[in-house]
């Protein structure tokens, strides 16, 4: 039986999580309701070398995407099936261009050299192909330190928090055990060559 979007815990992680967007500067970049990226600005926190050859130097400006938990298309009941993956995939290639709509128009993103983040999703072999099919490298870091280590748990707890609150059936992917934290970026050059230029079907 799925909980209640308003129970404590769900309000509690909402206003943590209002109060971090405002924190981090993010910001909607679609008015629609299937978009479902935001955008913040950041500095790359480490060197990057991409698979369309671009370098992002340490410290380079970069764009930062976040997910809108409530627009990710909900599991069905059953789990994924193909209706539900085409879905995704439709609202996936809409929010990109949507991305490059405003890495074109916005002048906080004029000197952005690459977008991307840290993601946490079911990782195994599929999904790493798509994601690179469309566009990302996927860095996966080699080795951690115990901080590191603790950071990347706690990030998979508040993501696993924030689909309890936003996108409840999306827990059923939590549970597999290629879930992982992954950095996922695409240059600027790659994203407008595949998405700055197309309209919406």
């Amino acid at each position: 039986m799925p909980r209640s979007k308003n129970d404590l815990l769900n309000r509690g992680v909402r206003r943590v999580d209002r109060f971090m967007r405002a924190r981090l500067g993010v910001w909607e970049i679609a008015d629609d309701s299937v978009c479902f990226y935001r955008l913040a600005t950041k500095r790359a926190p480490y060197a990057l070398t991409l698979a369309d050859g671009s370098r992002v130097g340490a410290g380079d400006p970069v764009a930062i995407l976040h997910l809108w938990g409530e627009r990710i298309p909900a599991l069905p009941a059953k789990g994924a099936d193909l209706a539900w993956a085409k879905q995704s995939y439709r609202v996936l290639m809409h929010s990109l261009r949507a991305v490059a709509r405003e890495m074109q128009v916005n002048p906080l993103l004029a000197d952005a050299v690459a977008v991307g983040n840290e993601f946490s999703f079911a990782y195994n072999v599929g999904s790493a192909n798509m994601f690179e099919r469309i566009g990302f490298t996927l860095i996966q870091p080699s080795q951690r330190g115990l901080l590191d280590r603790l950071t990347h748990r706690a990030g998979r707890l508040w993501t696993r928090l924030l689909r309890r609150a936003y996108n409840e059936p999306s827990l059923r992917a939590a549970s597999t055990p290629e879930y992982d934290t992954v950095s996922l970026w695409m240059s600027r050059a790659e994203l407008l060559k595949r998405y700055g230029t197309r309209t919406d079907s």
